[in-house]
């Protein structure tokens, strides 16, 4: 009976132990918002966030609305990160999506900051904006149209 219950705990354990290794999307990124993407993106948004941050929140809370909008399907949105507080993790998420160097430059070679969101041109890899919890929904909106559109 004992050989019979090692096998589902053993299974279960490797099961727990390669899920806490893959990557996940940031829990209020749903399937379809993922899919907003066109072929050809022409901004990035770029959102830094870690689940202990309170300044996270209300920007995620801010963006929630946008995201499920079709008007930003010409927008990529990037969740990369932060809550181990791992430099090396966040920027191997940052590698992954290709934007390791922008994301670098984008914080002068400083400190990892959560609560903020960059964006940048998809085509130049320009950091044009940063966006952060202290603007209010039509500042943030506004911002986002106005590069959006452009």
């Amino acid at each position: 009976m004992k050989n019979l219950l090692f096998i589902p705990i053993a299974a279960l354990t490797l099961s727990a132990s390669q899920a806490a290794t893959s990557q996940t999307p940031h829990p209020s990124q749903s399937p379809a918002a993922s899919h907003l993407q066109t072929t050809q993106t022409p901004i990035k948004a770029v959102r830094i966030y870690a689940d202990w941050c309170p300044k996270c929140k209300v920007l995620d809370a801010q963006l929630k609305t946008l995201r499920a909008s079709n008007e930003y399907s010409n927008v990529e949105f990037i969740y990369l990160d932060y809550t181990e507080k791992d430099p090396a993790i966040f920027y191997e998420q940052a590698k992954e999506f290709g934007i390791e160097e922008q994301v670098k430059a984008a914080f002068g070679g400083g400190r990892v900051r959560t609560g903020q969101m960059f964006i940048f041109d998809a085509e130049s890899d320009e950091l044009i904006k940063t966006i952060t919890h202290t603007m209010s929904d039509e500042e943030l909106t506004g911002a986002l149209t106005a590069q959006a559109a452009s």
